[in-house]
């Protein structure tokens, strides 16, 4: 199956927790998902009957109930002991290499986090945030809020212009948009604390994708035109070979990223920042640096 499908594995293994992965505005959840695919349903079905102003009322919502009748008689997958659903089905194998290594399913939900940075950012980054949602096996409920946070040197003003008028984009492109990132402190201190295994081996996946690379599709391969990554030098590297843009069926490989992510297995604290601090790979610091507007938020 093709990325941004969702994708479910079904393992014959007994894990003591349960894990909800929530990234922000990209919940999984699969009642969610039905009650949405419902929602739609129905007002399509609306619509469509509105629009057409000969078919007689009652017809319309006939449909309607035969969507409802029909949604409501299908049954959910189910597994007998794990599963693992994420939206790109590297990610999903990823899960699935740690639930049979001997992980349980907080290991899983982090090898899914980190190879999610790698096969698809927009859901998954290591300069974003989160939140995970932990059932364990004693009925004790426990929630990680690792969501960004503003920067100290935020201020209430900074995207309106000298006149007091909104600049556009500026909450969503650029250094103003950067929030202070969390995934890597939240994912570090789920693993450490609820995880059964060793941090670099439930990150070994995601370091193989970075650094072996993963071939793209379609939709992937199209979404590195965007004019957003072009603005800025290295994203316009990494991403679009300045021009040469990637065709489906190329090997991407990311080895900064690769060596990023190897370094942040290394740490033996959940106290991310302070060993992190200054140890970037150089190109990294480089493309920081030769950004065009040079300027930061996040001082420390």
């Amino acid at each position: 199956m093709s990325a941004g499908t969702e994708m479910a594995r079904q393992l014959p293994y007994n894990s003591e927790i349960e894990v909800w992965y929530l990234h922000p505005m990209k919940i999984k959840f699969a009642h969610a998902i039905v009650r949405r695919l419902t929602f739609s349903l129905l007002a399509g079905v609306a619509l469509f009957s509105a629009a057409q102003s000969a078919a007689p009322q009652d017809a319309a919502a006939d449909d309607a109930s035969h969507t409802a009748l029909m949604l409501k008689n299908d049954e959910p997958v189910r597994a007998p002991h794990a599963m693992v659903v994420t939206v790109h089905h590297l990610a999903t194998d990823a899960g699935v290499e740690i639930l049979k290594a001997g992980g349980n399913a907080v290991d899983a939900a982090v090898a899914v986090g980190f190879a999610l940075a790698v096969v698809h950012p927009p859901a998954g980054n290591i300069g974003g945030g989160g939140f995970m949602l932990i059932h364990q096996h004693t009925g004790k409920d426990l929630f990680i809020d690792y969501r960004e946070k503003a920067p100290l040197a935020a201020t209430a003003n900074m995207y309106l212009d000298a006149s007091g008028n909104i600049i556009p984009n500026a909450s969503i492109v650029g250094y103003r948009a950067i929030g202070v990132p969390g995934s890597v402190a939240g994912l570090v201190h789920a693993e450490k604390k609820y995880g059964r295994l060793r941090l670099a081996q439930v990150m070994a996946p995601a370091i193989h994708l970075a650094a072996d690379g993963f071939v793209l599709t379609d939709e992937e391969a199209a979404s590195m035109h965007d004019q957003v990554l072009t603005g800025f030098p290295a994203s316009k590297q990494i991403f679009q070979r300045d021009g040469d843009f990637y065709k489906t069926g190329e090997l991407f490989r990311q080895p900064e990223l690769a060596e990023t992510l190897r370094r942040i297995a290394r740490i033996r604290t959940t106290f991310i920042a302070a060993r992190w601090r200054g140890r970037l790979p150089t190109r990294s610091r480089r493309a920081a640096a030769s950004s065009p507007l040079k300027t930061w938020l996040v001082t420390r």
